[in-house]
């Protein structure tokens, strides 16, 4: 059978769907065809309803796939009801973070035939297997199936999938040659699923409950990896195809949890004919000198950290993040004493959150001074705890939550109106706060810069937040020359890196140009 996946990822960054590749992958092992419709202005033009229409209907899909996050599910939707007035005999099934989350609310909607909840490696193979065969499909665990009557069948989730046998991740249905050209080359890989922690604000233990109470879980199986020599064969293979390939991501959400692994991964990653430099997503309480000296030894370039709040009391009653900032400060100075560049994931515009605790962030990321920061403005994923934590205190502005497609753009909740103006100067000047609080020979002029802003009434940043960026890159190119050490914007609007970076980055540019896979001969610059 064919089958046409559509993945709506608009006003965000191109990112690599590894469910929809780990889905297409399994559906060809079992001979059936695929093909992806990867919506994401970064990386192509927005189809029009009309393009959309003619991709369907110029495939003649069998069956059609949605993978969702929740911001996007209004454009899903709305794709949904286009194309089903045009092919009301395809059966539609809905997937993704979203479905996963709140699978009573997607089937109370009635867009969808078919519900996907949790991992359905296995799941809808034999789905669209029993489609080919004629077979009942209401009895396919992980898969929710609408009866003709509009009366849902909520089977369980099964087992989690076995990742030492599933089928290989089908790379090709992403154009991943176009991909990489617009990600500079960087290359997304996993090599585990799942997570142990219960942060607030994130979906993976809200779906391992459901598999503990459904699916025969064991409390082992909280994180799972890949067996290292099929992720090194991974990489080899996608290096043999598509090169260059200038840095490897490993996209799990907690690498070094399993030291163990880690340190094993390590030496296989050595052997290997692949010298690309790589970066990986850590935790401070589990990231030791002996795990970050194997990852440097490795070539590892860059270590990951969730910050997320600079505030212990956020950090512990909000967030379920119970580490404290002498812990976040000695991680980074793990890193920078074995030579890794440091990134800090940032979280503001968080429930209960005060001005006050917002400056703590901006402190603690200027004390330690990390390679680089990421930031993000909360937003209340339903289905999650933190959501609830919102509903129960009121905090939700439902108008401006239904109108955001992002987690980058604007706060939902209903804050003060000083605070809520310090959360969109945040949102666009970050970098300009931390600098002025740091030790850097630059901290003065940004202090001075952070001083107009906070003047700045509603109506007058808003014409100010225009100009930001492009004061941003004026200031950053005048102060790289000089040689003074700053934060500025690069790559993303919400992503500042230290100019040692940025200049060897540069320098590396000039001398080797795209030939960043030799990064493993050449130091990374100094932070601390």
């Amino acid at each position: 059978m064919k089958v046409f996946f559509i993945f709506p990822n608009l006003n965000t960054v191109e990112g690599f769907n590894h469910g929809v590749a780990d889905l297409s992958g399994g559906l060809k092992a079992h001979g059936h065809e695929t093909k992806l419709l990867n919506i994401n202005e970064h990386l192509y033009p927005i189809p029009t309803s009309a393009e959309i229409l003619k991709l369907v209907r110029d495939y003649q899909p069998d069956v059609l796939c949605f993978s969702v996050m929740t911001q996007q599910y209004k454009y899903a939707v709305k794709i949904s009801k286009m194309i089903r007035e045009e092919f009301p005999s395809v059966p539609q099934v809905f997937g993704g973070v979203h479905a996963s989350m709140v699978p009573e609310e997607v089937a109370k909607d009635g867009y969808f035939d078919y519900i996907g909840v949790g991992e359905c490696d296995n799941a809808l193979p034999e789905l669209v297997d029993k489609m080919a065969e004629g077979k009942d499909t209401t009895n396919v665990r992980n898969i929710w199936a609408k009866k003709e009557g509009g009366e849902w069948v909520r089977n369980p989730v099964g087992p989690y999938p076995d990742l030492k046998i599933i089928a290989p991740k089908d790379y090709e249905i992403f154009d991943l040659e176009h991909m990489l050209v617009a990600k500079s080359h960087w290359l997304s890989i996993l090599t585990s699923r799942g997570c142990p922690y219960r942060c607030t604000y994130c979906f993976n233990h809200e779906v391992t409950d459901r598999y503990r109470e459904e699916g025969g879980f064991a409390p082992k199986d909280y994180l799972r990896h890949y067996p290292i020599e099929t992720i090194i064969g991974e990489i080899e293979d996608l290096h043999k195809k598509y090169d260059p390939i200038s840095m490897v991501i490993f996209d799990d959400d907690l690498f070094t949890l399993n030291k163990q692994y880690v340190i094993d991964f390590c030496r296989q990653y050595q052997k290997s004919f692949v010298k690309t430099p790589w970066v990986v997503n850590s935790h401070v309480q589990t990231f030791t000198r002996p795990v970050a000296q194997a990852m440097k030894d490795a070539n590892c370039l860059i270590a990951k950290f969730g910050v997320e709040s600079g505030s212990h009391r956020i950090r512990k009653e909000v967030l379920d993040r119970y580490m404290t900032n002498e812990k976040i400060i000695q991680a980074f100075d793990i890193a920078y004493e074995v030579g890794l560049h440091t990134s800090a994931f940032l979280m503001f515009g968080l429930p209960y959150e005060t001005r006050k605790e917002i400056q703590e962030t901006i402190d603690l990321i200027a004390r330690i001074r990390a390679g680089r920061f990421r930031w993000s403005i909360f937003f209340p994923f339903p289905g999650t705890k933190s959501h609830k934590i919102c509903i129960d205190g009121d905090m939700i502005d439902q108008d401006r939550m239904d109108n955001l497609d992002n987690y980058f753009d604007a706060s939902c909740l209903k804050f003060d109106p000083d605070t809520d103006l310090f959360i969109r100067k945040c949102q666009k000047a970050l970098s300009w706060y931390i600098n002025a609080k740091s030790d850097m020979p630059t901290a003065d002029f940004y202090a001075k810069k952070v001083e107009e802003i906070e003047k700045l009434n509603l109506k007058e940043w808003e014409k100010r937040a225009l100009t930001i960026k492009d004061e941003d890159k004026e200031y950053s190119d005048r102060f790289l020359k000089e040689g003074k050490d700053h934060y500025a914007l690069r790559y993303l609007d919400v992503m500042a890196v230290r100019s040692t970076w940025i200049k060897w980055e540069e320098d590396l540019e000039k001398e080797k140009p795209h030939a960043a896979r030799e990064w493993r001969s050449i130091p990374a610059p100094a932070q601390a």
